[in-house]
């Protein structure tokens, strides 16, 4: 839920207003169309079971008429009076036996011509009548068929062996025990049946047909595993509904053992129902889309002028303190537009007031610090100094003398706010030879400075702060032998100069915002040198620290590659670095 309210409140209001009409509009356009969906889902559905079920009644009286055809066809014949004395006599003379078989055989020929569906009719009896093609057979040739353990000795049964139909029933012989009877078999073409099938098959329904030996005589578009849905049909005459497969019916075929099933796809049934669902979802999306682009358009209309103001608001965060938005009317929005407006000429007032005291600021700090020495004053006194201690022999002194007249000569720089590289080096280098003789060379200063960039401009004392943190902070607090590593180097359109220590490093909580805190002395710190690069050279350029304690501390201060006087001599030297 935290989630989902963080991505509603963070999507712009333009979106809000259009997602709040999609909403409003799409709830009872969903509830109207599922109503639908379902209403017309389940009417058809209810209609094509009843129209399976009628079908299948259909089929059934069919097959049941059929079925009796063949069956009064195999009674007449077992019932035929004559038929049964021919069966039951003894035959001692062939003219008999002629006269008998000529008898059955148009008998026979006459019933297959009333129903010409049967391939033939075959008497199969224990007389001494004598076999006589299909017509006459012994009763020892059907003992050994595969279904005359199926045979009943009293009704009518119906066989099927592997490709052919048998209708089998006993002769009335009341003179001979059940075992010993006489059968007539009519034999039936399976195209019969096929034929009843393929008419239903044309209304797209399924039909098998099962023996009593589970053996599927028909099967007319069903699987391949016809019996497994035949037996997962949990009743007979009761619609089945298998909702991934089929809707099924099953049932006995009167006067037999075989078991009918018809079925149809529950998808073709269902495929009739997505003609009304498309209709209905056309619909929808119609009126979806309608509202769509109506939200669209009004919302457009309604935030034309915030859109206007969010724009205006990004060119001021971009710096452009312009306001080119208006609006004379009194609404909410026009009240904000108007009042953006004030606040900009505001800000445009106070950051003139702020920068221009700022500048002065830095600017008075560094005269007022320049303005502490008398230049005069003091480089007689230093050279006063020098010359005595030069009579007296006592050349550290004069050497100190001498080192205080450059450093100082190049801090005051006449005043100046910007030097050049070189003389800033010359500075550094001075101030680092006084703290030697002060530290009885505790510590060495290493310089790699490339010539090239000598006469590019820097902002006065700049360094001379670094180098005494350095010093004082790192070099001071650490028992190893001190390094100090000035480096500067010019990176495309920038010079880059690292000040590198191997001191007692900064600890991590003081190094997170040593260049936002004032110096702890009231000296001229860190923060100070930092935000004069930056009112120079603007707020890209300045200074980064990176510490390790016990490791050392790495200073790099960032200005651009501008040159004083027009002078770009250095830029024509060889850009290797050299010791300075």
């Amino acid at each position: 839920m935290e989630r989902i309210g963080s991505f509603f409140n963070d999507m712009s209001f333009k979106s809000k207003i259009l997602m709040a009409f999609i909403f409003i509009a799409l709830i009872p356009l969903s509830v109207l169309g599922i109503f639908s969906y379902k209403t017309i889902r389940s009417m058809l559905i209810n209609k094509e079971t009843m129209y399976l079920e009628a079908t299948f009644d259909q089929t059934s009286q069919i097959l049941d008429s059929t079925i009796g055809i063949y069956d009064n066809a195999i009674r007449s014949l077992c019932f035929n009076r004559q038929l049964i004395n021919l069966n039951q006599t003894n035959y001692t003379s062939d003219y008999d036996r002629y006269e008998s078989l000529n008898f059955i055989d148009d008998l026979f020929v006459t019933t297959q011509n009333l129903v010409p569906e049967v391939e033939y009719i075959t008497l199969f009896t224990n007389s001494n009548m004598g076999v006589h093609g299909n017509t006459v057979r012994s009763m020892e040739e059907i003992r050994s068929s595969k279904w005359y353990d199926f045979i009943s000795d009293t009704a009518t049964s119906w066989l099927y062996d592997g490709n052919r139909i048998y209708c089998v029933h006993p002769m009335l012989d009341s003179g001979t025990s059940d075992r010993n009877r006489s059968y007539i078999v009519m034999q039936i073409k399976v195209e019969t049946l096929e034929e009843i099938l393929r008419i239903v098959d044309a209304q797209n329904i399924s039909v098998v047909i099962r023996s009593q030996r589970s053996d599927i005589i028909c099967n007319n578009g069903n699987p391949q595993n016809a019996n497994e849905m035949i037996d997962q049909i949990p009743s007979l005459n009761e619609l089945y509904i298998d909702n991934n497969k089929f809707v099924s019916v099953k049932d006995y075929v009167k006067g037999t053992e075989w078991m009918v099933v018809m079925s149809a796809s529950y998808y073709d049934i269902l495929m009739s129902t997505y003609l009304y669902s498309a209709i209905v979802i056309i619909i929808i999306l119609s009126c979806f889309f309608v509202v769509f682009v109506v939200s669209i358009r009004f919302s457009k209309k309604m935030l034309v002028r915030i859109d206007e103001l969010k724009r205006n608001m990004a060119e001021v965060e971009d710096g452009s303190f312009v306001v080119n938005v208006k609006s004379s009317s009194k609404d909410e929005i026009g009240e904000l537009i108007r009042g953006f407006s004030v606040m900009i000429v505001k800000i445009n007032e106070l950051i003139e007031k702020n920068y221009k005291a700022t500048v002065e600021k830095k600017d008075y700090e560094l005269k007022a610090l320049q303005a502490q020495i008398n230049p005069h004053f003091l480089y007689n006194s230093l050279s006063l100094i020098n010359w005595r201690a030069l009579r007296i022999d006592a050349p550290e002194i004069s050497e100190l003398a001498r080192l205080l007249s450059d450093f100082y000569r190049t801090t005051l720089n006449r005043g100046n706010s910007m030097t050049i590289v070189r003389q800033e080096m010359l500075n550094i280098k001075s101030y680092l030879q006084i703290q030697q003789i002060m530290h009885n060379d505790s510590f060495r200063v290493e310089y790699q400075i490339e010539d090239m960039i000598g006469n590019c401009l820097i902002p006065n004392l700049t360094l001379q702060p670094l180098v005494e943190n350095a010093i004082v902070h790192g070099l001071e607090k650490s028992d190893a032998p001190g390094r100090l590593t000035i480096t500067a180097v010019r990176k495309n359109d920038d010079i880059h100069i690292v000040i590198k220590d191997n001191g007692a490093g900064i600890p991590a909580p003081s190094l997170e915002n040593i260049l936002e805190t004032e110096s702890q002395g009231g000296g001229y710190g860190l923060k100070n040198v930092n935000q004069r690069i930056k009112l120079f050279f603007g707020e890209e350029y300045g200074m980064s620290i990176e510490s390790v304690l016990e490791q050392g501390t790495v200073v790099t201060v960032r200005i651009p590659a501008r040159y004083g006087n027009n002078d770009r001599k250095g830029e024509e030297q060889t850009s290797g670095a050299r010791p300075f």
